[in-house]
């Protein structure tokens, strides 16, 4: 099956566990890619093992210029964006809430949060403009962690 035949994903956070089966997966259905993560060899090994054709990007999420350039990538290689799968994010170290210095939680609002917003920011603009000129439909997938639902008491 090649549900995914000739549709450009932009995946943040792609080296990682989820990141990588997502892409793992989805390649195996056809999807082509514009990867992006904070480690540009990464990146070219993970490409180098997928059978897609792959523009990797090294960049950090929680820069808002990162995401227009891994939009235009993917629509002036590919002509458009089809699937953004915004799943990059980070946690900050272990330890009882009052115990968080504020720059790792400054940190972990620009990544995970902010980092969002900024994809989102990029992606929906290019969306919109493919779907009013060609019809074609597209998605956003957000990945957020268990620890936006519940806290961890006993840490």
């Amino acid at each position: 099956m090649n549900r995914f035949q000739d549709q450009t994903v932009l995946l943040t956070g792609a080296t990682g566990g989820f990141g990588l089966s997502t892409a793992r997966r989805m390649a195996a259905e056809g999807a082509r890619f514009v990867l992006s993560d904070l480690d540009q060899g990464k990146l070219d090994a993970m490409a180098a093992d997928l059978d897609a054709d792959c523009l990797c990007i090294a960049g950090d999420v929680s820069d808002p210029a990162l995401h227009r350039q891994l939009v235009a990538a993917a629509e002036d290689r590919f002509g458009g964006l089809y699937i953004a799968i915004n799943n990059a994010g980070i946690s900050h170290a272990p330890g009882k809430m009052p115990e968080i210095s504020e720059a790792d939680a400054r940190r972990t609002v620009e990544v995970d949060l902010l980092g969002v917003l900024w994809a989102m920011q990029a992606q929906l603009p290019a969306m919109e403009a493919r779907f009013l000129k060609t019809g074609a439909k597209a998605a956003i997938v957000n990945i957020a962690s268990l620890a936006g639902v519940a806290g961890a008491p006993t840490i």
